[in-house]
């Protein structure tokens, strides 16, 4: 898909793997080598079964990209997408939802219903954009989700059904594989973890309409900074 300034299509290119592993050091600020996006583990998950999204600018630079794993619950599977980062100045312009949009175009192509993606909840602009915008479902909430201090991260589930690349795939709701996270903490204390985040409120509105909950246990660390 695209327009006379923009194209997001998949891609399987070991120079654009290159260039996002350099545009993914540039948007996040990583310094340290085990935080790099490795060109070649990029080239061996888009050939066993992931998909690599690239959105270039009408000049052909790489100004964002999305990379994603088939991964697996109750036997049910789904596309999981680790990262989608875009150029600062690209930001804000919708680039994010065309990258979103054309991994799901890829999942449906290859038979999966739904698409899954961990962000951290204390971010508003993310949450605002995977559950407003996007409209997914809290599945459930993992602390240190990194196995390392804050990472604090909410994982959503995006059902696919009737996703067409031009509109968010589907009106919330929770696929019937997910099991139900037990609710321990209503989305109350999610305001009150994060105050000032607008959490709670995003968590009010997509609990009516997803029959699972995420569970947010106590814990001692402060909140994440991280983007992903």
């Amino acid at each position: 898909m695209g327009d006379l300034k923009l194209t997001v299509e998949s891609t399987r290119s070991r120079a654009e793997f290159s260039h996002a592993s350099e545009l993914y050091t540039r948007v996040f600020g990583y310094t340290a080598a085990d935080h790099s996006l490795n060109p070649k583990l990029l080239s061996a998950i888009v050939g066993n079964g992931g998909a690599a999204v690239a959105a270039r600018d009408g000049a052909g630079e790489l100004v964002g990209f999305a990379y994603g794993f088939v991964g697996f619950e109750s036997g049910a599977p789904y596309l999981y997408s680790q990262a989608a980062f875009i150029d600062p100045a690209w930001q804000g312009k919708g680039v994010g939802r065309l990258l979103k949009q054309e991994q799901a175009i890829i999942a449906r192509a290859e038979g999966l219903t739904s698409m899954r993606w961990a962000f951290d909840p204390t971010l508003a602009r993310n949450a605002h954009f995977n559950l407003d915008v996007l409209g997914a479902c809290g599945v459930r909430f993992t602390a240190n989700y990194y196995d390392e201090p804050f990472s604090d991260r909410l994982i959503v589930d995006w059902a696919l059904s009737g996703a067409t690349g031009t509109e968010s795939a589907t009106p919330p709701r929770a696929a019937a594989s997910i099991p139900r996270a037990s609710p321990s903490w209503t989305p109350q204390h999610w305001e009150r973890r994060y105050p000032g985040t607008g959490v709670g409120r995003w968590a009010t509105a997509t609990s009516s309409t997803c029959r699972s909950r995420p569970t947010i246990p106590r814990r001692r660390s402060p909140p994440s900074s991280s983007r992903h």
